[in-house]
């Protein structure tokens, strides 16, 4: 009974993971991934309203192996996104700009001199 609980439970952050990560990242998934992942969401629900601790452990399965590959999507996505960013979007910065200095601090010598 207790396992089937832990189980049940596993399956509900698995849930709320997904379901996060559809609603903030959907924008950045292509189509038939985001399709593949509503599916495999939704069968998991339906799986955790019957009783057979196995379908719903099944179909975690699968929403796991799913949401491995969305995460590696979305990875792929920020970096491409960044490498794509960092192209000519910053100012170009002239060495005649660069000013190299030494910070002194006067307080020191004085409280050292006395």
């Amino acid at each position: 009974r207790r396992e089937a609980i832990e189980l049940r439970n596993q399956a509900d952050n698995l849930l709320y993971q997904n379901e996060k990560t559809l609603k903030e990242q959907s924008e950045k998934l292509d189509a038939a991934l985001k399709a593949e992942l509503e599916e495999a969401v939704s069968g998991l629900r339906e799986a955790l309203q019957g009783d057979d601790d196995e379908a719903v452990r099944t179909r975690m399965e699968t929403l796991a192996g799913l949401s491995q590959r969305v995460a590696e999507a979305l990875y792929k996505a920020s970096a491409d996104e960044a490498e794509s960013g960092d192209e000519g979007d910053g100012e170009d910065i002239d060495d005649a700009e660069i000013v190299d200095a030494e910070v002194v601090d006067e307080g020191d010598d004085a409280e050292r001199a006395s």
